[in-house]
Parts: C-alpha cells; structure tokens; sequence
C-alpha cells in the first residue's frame, strides 16, 4: 500500500515537473511575444511621430504661403485703391481740360 501509495506520490510529481516546465515554456515564449510586441509599438510609434512631424511642416508651410498669398492681396488691393484714385483724378483733369477746350472753341468762334 505504502509503494502504491508513493508511486502515486512520484506519477503526480513528475506531473507536476512537466507542468512546471511546459508553464516556464510558457512565460519564455509570452515574454519573448512582449518582446516583439514592444518593438512593434515602438516602430509604429516612431513612424506615427514622423508622420505627425511631416504633417506639421506641411501647415506650417502653408500657413506661411498663405500668409504670403495674404500679404500679396493686400499689396494688390492697394495698389487697386491707389490707381482707382488716380483714374479718378485722370478724370477729373480730363473733364476740366475738355471745358478749356470747349470754351477756347467758344472764344474763337465767337
């Protein structure tokens, strides 16, 4: 009964043994998973900042033309405005020449 009773005892240790191992098999090949895991969110963490990097020089670039294409509106609208003005004064000098015309004719016709 006693050696029935061990060779249980012994069955259930060598069980236990290969648990143990097939278990330590285990957590190797969950850290050696982690591992790469890691090393994956890594990288992509890596691209994502690059591309988060591209993205901001791309506005920034924009922003800088615009700010340019802004300047240049500007730059034109006033010069719009100042030959608006001129064409204005343009015309008032016309109309003020055709009358001395008009009434030089009415001078020597008369």
């Amino acid at each position: 009964e006693l050696s029935t009773e061990n060779e249980i005892l012994h069955a259930s240790m060598k069980d236990m043994n290969e648990l143990v191992v097939s278990a330590e098999e285990s957590i190797t090949k969950l850290r050696d998973e982690n591992a790469s895991l890691r090393d994956a969110t890594e990288h992509f963490e890596r691209e994502i900042q690059k591309i988060q990097s591209q993205k901001e020089s791309e506005v920034s670039n924009e922003r800088a033309a615009n700010d340019c294409l802004r300047d240049e509106i500007e730059h034109i609208s006033s010069e719009r405005d100042e030959s608006y003005g001129t064409c204005k004064i343009l015309q008032a000098e016309i109309e003020v020449l055709r009358t001395s015309v008009q009434e030089s004719k009415d001078r020597l016709e008369s």
